[in-house]
């Protein structure tokens, strides 16, 4: 047998080797798909509990909210679109004796708490 036939390969050698590759490649990116899977399960099943909410049940459920600490008039504007969806809202707060500070950090802590368990 010469040198040469021993080291080189025809072209349906050639194509078994790539497919085996390839095939070699997939298996790779499936295995570490799975263990990543694995070793983050915990983070996967809290995705999975997140409430998925639309625009109306964000604004329903907030404008309840609202109203129970003593707002009133919550509206939502419209949303803005883009990297991250904005939307801003406005209500009227309904004590008068709560300041401009306060007033905001209650706002805020309520939407946070009220929020939590959501894709918002």
């Amino acid at each position: 047998m010469s040198s040469k036939k021993r080291f080189c390969i025809d072209e349906s050698t050639e194509s078994k080797i790539l497919q085996k590759a390839n095939h070699l490649g997939r298996l790779t990116n499936l295995y570490a798909k799975e263990v990543d899977r694995a070793e983050n399960a915990d983070i996967y099943e809290a995705v999975k509990d997140v409430k998925r909410l639309t625009i109306n049940q964000l604004a329903e459920i907030l404008s309840s909210q609202v109203e129970k600490v003593g707002y009133n008039g919550f509206k939502l504007g419209d949303p803005e679109i883009g990297k991250d969806v904005i939307v801003t809202f406005s209500c009227l707060n309904a004590k008068a004796e709560r300041k401009e500070y306060d007033s905001k950090t209650e706002l805020k802590k309520l939407m946070q708490k009220e929020l939590t368990s959501t894709n918002w």
